[in-house]
């Protein structure tokens, strides 16, 4: 599979010379205030829309800050609803997704932070075994904690 081609100022510059020598020499006598500019004269690149920004800043954000973005919108998102009894809420250790949404949907509700978490279900409020459980997928190996998570779960039923 063939590399793919390196696109860096280098690159567009290249191109300014041999496809628009007018304006690289324009850019080369200082008429234009910087290589972006000139890029940006010649139409080889464009700038980013601000909605192109917001995209990226979404897929580069983590869970917890879509959360807060979405709070701060004031999105309502929908309540997961709780699961017939017997469904398991872990599998090995791994959170099932309505077990995820149920916890993060009763931490927005109450608007507790994980430290608030983590002291009602009597553990380290600085453990980051449920944070990354919770965002990004890890397992919890603590067979405690995951009783006490259960036993927090029934008891916020009604939130």
């Amino acid at each position: 599979m063939p590399k793919p081609q390196k696109r860096d100022n280098d690159y567009y510059l290249d191109r300014l010379e041999r496809e628009h020598p007018t304006i690289h020499a324009g850019y080369l006598a200082g008429k234009y205030r910087s290589k972006l500019k000139a890029f940006e004269a010649a139409g080889l690149k464009g700038r980013r829309t601000r909605l192109q920004e917001l995209k990226n800043a979404w897929q580069k954000s983590t869970p917890g800050e879509q959360r807060d973005f979405l709070a701060w919108l004031g999105v309502g998102l929908p309540a997961p609803s709780t699961p017939v009894s017997g469904v398991p809420m872990a599998i090995n250790g791994r959170l099932e997704a309505w077990a995820v949404a149920r916890i993060l949907h009763i931490m927005a509700s109450r608007r507790m932070k994980m430290g608030q978490v983590l002291d009602e279900l009597r553990f380290y409020r600085r453990n980051p075994a449920l944070g990354l459980a919770l965002n990004q997928g890890f397992v919890i190996r603590d067979r405690v904690m995951l009783d006490a998570l259960e036993k927090w779960l029934t008891a916020n039923a009604s939130v």
